[in-house]
């Protein structure tokens, strides 16, 4: 088989409209492709060769040569400016961030004239910042079409992948989504987070767990690695919360949702409540929120002939 062949692009954004220059077979040449603003193409121009071509947007649209970037740059550039936005909506936000996030984009060859002045605000305020992060971001055309839920989504799977990468603490990721748990109002996504987090000082200050049985203060790491492992599984295979409400039975072998069983003492009086089992009311149950039940869930919701 034959090497593919990966052709080059640039892209760029200038006044109202945003160009891209593809590379094409050689003996055919480099394409120049213009879009408007809802990002229909409205013109496009062969040349034979990148300098004519770029020397032909310069010529035809004014376009400064400088302002081509690879779009492989533009892609991870836009991811990092994703998480930035990310950050914004959660609390304890440092706006110098966005002066290293001036200078990553610099050191990728981006160039405006607010992104200069905004990498060189290291004694400013955090509202001069904001303006010529803003600013910066028009001047580029970045996309900030994102929800501030799509952003905490993929800001959240960011931090997962990172933990389990080992690019970040196991602990710091942990806090990290502490915000994230608060910002989505202790969504059931993200809630095992604060438990563990939770259960953690716990153990530090009365040496038990009240939701991860498992979690020692000698295990830490790997449990809360394991938490975002799992955590990926679930965002890939796009769990419901009806399936976060879920327990697997030992007795029964069966997975249901628990239900409430009043336990009475010997005049029939109720003593306390339990959950069971759903079908069999077995108290053997491993609940979605653990560790364990969450593995074993996710085996038969995702691979239900291997079991």
């Amino acid at each position: 088989m034959g090497t593919e062949i990966k052709y080059k692009i640039l892209e760029c954004k200038f006044g109202d409209k945003r160009f891209k220059i593809e590379e094409d077979l050689p003996d055919v040449g480099w394409y120049l492709y213009v879009y408007d603003q809802k990002g229909k193409c409205i013109a496009d121009h062969l040349q034979n060769d990148l300098e004519t071509v770029i020397n032909f947007a310069f010529e035809e649209y004014k376009v400064p040569m400088t302002n081509w970037v690879d779009s492989k740059d533009i892609s991870f550039v836009q991811e990092e400016t994703n998480k930035i936005l990310a950050q914004r909506v959660l609390s304890h936000f440092d706006s110098k961030k966005l002066i290293d996030w001036a200078i990553m984009l610099m050191g990728k060859g981006f160039d405006s004239e607010s992104l200069i002045i905004l990498a060189g605000l290291n004694s400013d305020t955090t509202e001069e910042r904001e303006q010529y992060f803003w600013q910066t971001i028009d001047e580029l055309g970045l996309d900030i079409n994102r929800t501030d839920f799509e952003l905490i989504e993929n800001y959240a799977i960011y931090v997962a992948e990172s933990v389990v990468n080992k690019k970040i603490a196991p602990k710091d990721g942990l806090t990290i989504m502490q915000d994230i748990v608060r910002s989505t109002d202790y969504s059931k996504r993200y809630v095992q987070f604060y438990e563990i987090d939770e259960d953690l000082d716990y153990l530090k200050y009365d040496n038990h767990t009240i939701f991860n049985s498992g979690l020692t203060l000698k295990n830490a790491d790997k449990y809360i690695t394991r938490e975002f492992e799992l955590f990926l599984e679930t965002e890939k295979y796009k769990i419901d919360d009806k399936t976060r409400e879920l327990a697997y039975c030992k007795s029964c072998d069966k997975i249901e949702k628990p239900k409430l069983k009043n336990i009475r003492n010997w005049f029939g009086k109720v003593k306390y409540q339990t959950w069971v089992c759903g079908l069999c009311e077995s108290k053997s149950i491993l609940h979605f929120s653990s560790q364990k039940g969450k593995e074993i869930i996710l085996k038969r919701k995702t691979q239900p002939n291997n079991v």
